[in-house]
Parts: C-alpha cells; sequence; structure tokens
C-alpha cells in the first residue's frame, strides 16, 4: 500500500497552529528553505506509522492520510487530544468501514458477520484501528497495519560514529528502523542473509565513490570497557581497495559512516524486509557532489526495483540536482503552516523553468516557484 496524500497539523485552535497538506508518489523529494517543515512533514509520517504499529503512545495530533494499493483508494483519519482520541475513521473505495467518537463508540464493518454496522465500544485512549484488528471480521486494516509496521525513517545527519555495538548473546532481533542499530543490523543482517549481503554493501559502496574490497565488524580498541563486561566494543570497517589497510569506524568521515550506514539499512530493506516506505530526512548531507549524487540514485532505483516508497528532504544542491523536478515537492511557508508546489499543482510553473535551460538547483535558489506559485 502507498501513501499517495498526507493532511497533518498540530497547535490547532492556537496563534502557533501549523498544517501541510502534501501529495506523495512513488519518489518524492520535499524541498525548501531551513525552517519551512520539511522535517516536521516527514516526522508526521512516521508519528503516524508508529502509532497504528503501537511503537509509540500518541500525543496531539491531527491526520488525514490516503493510500492506494490493489484493492483501490483507502483513506484514514484520526483527531488526538491530550491523548484521548476524539474521531477517527476509516473509507475503503469511498465506503465508510469505521468511525468512531470520542466517548469510544463506533460502528465498523464485519465481514464475516454480513454486517455493514456492528457497534462498539473501546477505551477512548484506544485507537480503534488497533483495538478492532481482526484478519477474520476486518481484514480492511490490514494492510494499514502493514504499511505502518513496513515504514523505515531515518534522518541522515543521526548516523553517528559512536554508534557501537557489544556482541552478548540475548533474545531478539535489531530493529532495522532503528539508525541506532546499524552495526548491529549488520551483524545480523550476514548471518540471516550471507554473503549476498555483505557482497550487496560491498557493490554499493564501490557505486558510490568508495572503491571497496571487504566491510565487516571488528573490535574498537580505542574504546575500552571495563573489565566485568568481559566483552569488547565492536564497530564497523571497510578495506577501501586504495589503501592498505581497513579504515575503522573511528577514522571514518562522519559522510562515510552515514553512507555505509544507510546502505546498510537499504540494502537489508531490500534483501530481507522489503518495506513499503523509506524515509530519509536531509538525504546526502556531508557527502561531496559525486558521492551524495550517486548515493540517492542508488536509493531510487533499489524503491523501484522493490516498488518501495521512498520519501527523502534536503536543502542541498547536490541532492536537489540529482534528482529530477518532476519528483520534487517545494515548501512555502504559509502564516499557518507550509503550502506545497509539485509538478502536478502547477504545471505551468515548472515547464517555465525547464525551458530557461538552468539546472534544478537555480529551481530553488531563484525562487521561481516562490514568485509564481501564488497564481498558480
Amino acid at each position: 500500500m502507498r501513501l499517495n496524500h498526507i493532511e497533518t497539523s498540530v497547535r490547532e485552535n492556537t496563534p502557533r497552529v501549523w498544517r501541510a497538506n502534501v501529495d506523495l508518489g512513488q519518489t518524492t523529494l520535499l524541498v525548501g528553505r531551513n525552517a519551512t517543515g520539511k522535517s516536521m512533514i516527514l516526522t508526521s509520517i512516521h508519528s503516524l506509522s508508529r502509532m497504528i504499529a503501537k511503537k509509540t503512545r500518541f500525543d496531539d495530533a491531527n491526520f488525514v492520510a490516503r493510500f492506494t494499493d490493489g484493492a483501490g483508494e483507502f483513506e484514514y483519519s484520526v483527531i488526538v487530544r491530550d491523548k484521548l482520541v476524539l474521531s477517527e475513521s476509516v473509507t475503503s473505495d469511498g465506503n465508510v468501514v469505521l468511525k468512531r467518537g470520542p466517548d469510544g463508540k463506533g460502528r465498523i464493518k464485519a465481514v464475516a458477520a454480513n454486517d455493514d454496522r456492528l457497534d462498539f465500544q473501546i477505551p477512548n485512549n484506544e485507537l480503534a484501528v488497533v483495538a478492532k484488528r481482526d484478519l477474520i471480521q476486518h481484514p480492511f486494516l490490514e494492510p494499514l497495519h502493514a504499511w505502518a509496521a513496513s515504514t523505515r525513517f531515518y534522518r541522515f545527519n543521526d548516523f553517528k560514529r559512536q554508534f557501537l555495538v557489544v556482541r552478548e548473546a540475548g533474545p531478539g532481533e535489531p530493529d532495522p528502523s532503528d539508525y541506532d542499530q546499524s552495526i548491529g543490523l549488520y551483524d545480523h543482517g550476514l548471518k540471516k542473509l550471507g554473503e549476498q549481503f555483505k557482497s550487496t554493501i560491498i557493490d554499493d559502496l564501490t557505486r558510490i565513490g568508495y572503491p571497496t574490497e571487504d566491510v565487516g565488524i571488528m573490535p574498537l580498541e580505542d574504546v575500552k570497557l571495563p573489565p566485568e563486561f568481559g566483552v569488547a566494543a565492536l564497530g564497523l570497517y571497510v578495506k577501501e581497495s586504495d589503501l592498505g589497510g581497513p579504515t575503522r569506524q573511528l577514522e571514518m568521515s562522519d559522510g562515510m559512516f552515514r553512507a555505509l550506514a544507510l546502505i546498510i539499512h537499504a540494502a537489508y530493506a531490500e534483501l530481507a524486509s522489503v518495506p513499503s516506505c523509506i524515509i530519509v530526512d536531509d538525504i546526502g548531507e556531508g557527502l561531496d557532489y559525486e558521492r551524495s549524487t550517486a548515493l540517492i540514485q542508488l536509493l531510487m532505483e533499489r524503491a523501484s526495483r522493490k516498488a518501495i516508497q521512498l520519501v527523502m528532504s534536503t536543502n542541498d544542491r547536490f541532492a536537489m540536482n540529482a534528482v529530477p523536478l518532476d519528483v520534487w515537492c517545494g515548501l512555502r511557508r504559509t502564516r499557518e503552516g507550509v503550502e506545497t508546489v509539485t509538478q502536478k499543482s502547477h504545471p505551468d510553473v515548472f515547464e517555465q523553468f525547464k525551458l530557461t535551460g538552468l539546472n534544478n538547483f537555480d529551481f530553488f535558489k531563484t525562487d521561481f516557484f516562490e514568485a509564481k506559485s501564488a497564481n498558480g
């Protein structure tokens, strides 16, 4: 299931209200000046997915999310205030199949019972799409849960070199959606997927400008743990073809480690978990032009191979020039949030700019859409 549209707002009924209304494609690049709301939009999508997947408690929120899948159109809306659900509804192909109010009372379609208006009441601090999940009676909720569980959100700048792992036996697996677990995910991916996983990472690093012979995990000799731990701190290393020895994690540049970590997560996503949506905030930050461009192209190709939705944000000129204008979503500040400028919403603006022969970054730098979008 693919997210086509997201409406979100915070601080409603206050002077600090912020609203966004964004169309999304198979690949979307959010572009805007600092503080226009790029990260807030991506974080909102992530927050909605985590609410549905029960990975976080929800705070105040207003969402309308529209999806498409093989079965047709699907819309989910929810309003939360002070951790209480005020309203919630699900519409499938134009038919309301779930609706509830602030007292937790509502009606839902029950497929096996052949009842389109089955009454229910749940606690008013629970989501109905979670509390009423039932494969037999309410199977139409499953695609929404699959989307939520398989959405991956990464802040490119948050892949830090100090993310270390101590190898120790224990239950559970690393969370592939958690960028704090890049090292553990590599270790787990190698055990689960074998040499294909490792060779994919080596090929991807080489492609983006780090010609690589080997990648793996090794003790971090500079990190001394107390003797009572009884284990060593471990980190990633990369053996580049033109260097005599391995580059250890703590020796990597920020840009190199961020790229390596994201490549690990993206390779695992394709080879193991097949997420429906990958979100990357500030893509390419800290990389030079060639590597930033190559990394973005790599992600776009990987997403297209698996029909994965890819949503990225940037205000970096290298990233902008690497992504075609037809997948851009430009953001403009307004008094109450942001408005968007896309090729779909403002085709004339995009066509006029293309006639200038300038590169993509100039579309952003010269405020081409800022000057003309108000009048369409």
